[in-house]
């Protein structure tokens, strides 16, 4: 059982009625209550560290952005600057899942939840980035024909 601020307890309206919150209005609210580890030399060293690594890594990002070294190869994948660089990690369900191209409608197989907005026939066909949909030299565009 929870303990709410007014001293009531969670769980005696499944008692009284066989539903898990009260029919009217009411102003409860739960508490939630958070244990934070202790700070130590240790904990201040290693997230001094990870603090370091994630701003070095975002300006190693933001030069590479800039530059473009790998510009062959983030066109063969048919992706634009920002998802090339930027966002190179894809976190996705472990399910497989049927996805519709935003261009053609076609419907695509992906072996996770994170699919892509475009198929890459449609993506090197319009220049998209098939993450995206968007302009892969990031050019902005005023009118888009898929059928063209």
């Amino acid at each position: 059982m929870v303990k709410l601020v007014d001293t009531q307890v969670l769980g005696t309206c499944v008692e009284r009625r066989g539903g898990s919150s009260p029919s009217w209005p009411t102003n409860l609210r739960i508490v939630m209550k958070v244990k934070n580890p202790i700070v130590d030399a240790v904990s201040v060293t290693r997230n001094t560290d990870m603090a370091k690594y994630i701003s070095d890594e975002g300006v190693r990002h933001a030069l590479e952005f800039m530059t473009d070294p790998r510009k062959k190869k983030r066109l063969e994948n048919c992706e634009c600057k920002t998802c090339f660089y930027f966002r190179s990690g894809r976190i996705g369900g472990a399910a497989m899942t049927s996805a519709n191209c935003g261009a053609c409608n076609k419907d695509i197989m992906y072996s996770s939840t994170n699919v892509d907005q475009v198929c890459k026939p449609c993506g090197i066909k319009h220049e998209l980035c098939v993450r995206c949909g968007g302009d892969v030299h990031m050019r902005p565009r005023r009118i888009f024909k898929p059928d063209a």
